[in-house]
């Protein structure tokens, strides 16, 4: 990861300091976050004839706003396992970082995600015959489990 920040060679020398040694810190450990969390098996997209034939014509998923998802437990829960990872790396972090999550953490919530950003989702499962997966998205068992890989 490089980190950029506009105007930064005029940073004081200890803050310039510190935003290098978190670049460096950020590469390390998102590059093994990376490693663990990747995807080396097929993932499964449940959808309905109509969202198959899109899918097929455009060469696209297309993702939904993060304001339309049918469980709203979806989001707070990423947000949860966001706000304790940043927590994780505080507490063993020097000082300065540990302040720096306990900012973005604060700073993290649904409320400031919606106000402030326009993201979407799209949803994709490790199982390809899940009976929750055909009931909320797979047309209740007449649609399709699109296999990617």
């Amino acid at each position: 990861m490089i980190l950029n920040i506009e105007g930064s060679e005029d940073l004081p020398a200890p803050l310039a300091l510190a935003v290098q040694e978190f670049d460096g810190w950020s590469a390390e450990h998102f590059g093994k976050l990376d490693n663990h969390n990747s995807v080396d098996a097929t993932l499964y997209h449940y959808t309905d004839a109509a969202g198959l034939e899109g899918i097929i014509k455009n060469q696209e998923i297309w993702f939904s706003s993060h304001t339309h998802l049918n469980d709203p437990g979806e989001l707070t829960y990423g947000i949860k396992v966001a706000s304790e990872i940043l927590k994780e790396i505080g507490a063993a972090s020097d000082p300065r970082i540990n302040v720096f999550c306990e900012l973005t953490n604060d700073l993290f919530t649904k409320e400031n995600l919606t106000k402030s950003f326009g993201f979407y989702i799209a949803c994709f499962s490790r199982a390809g015959d899940d009976l929750g997966q055909w009931r909320g998205y797979g047309a209740n068992g007449r649609g399709f489990s699109l296999g990617l890989a």
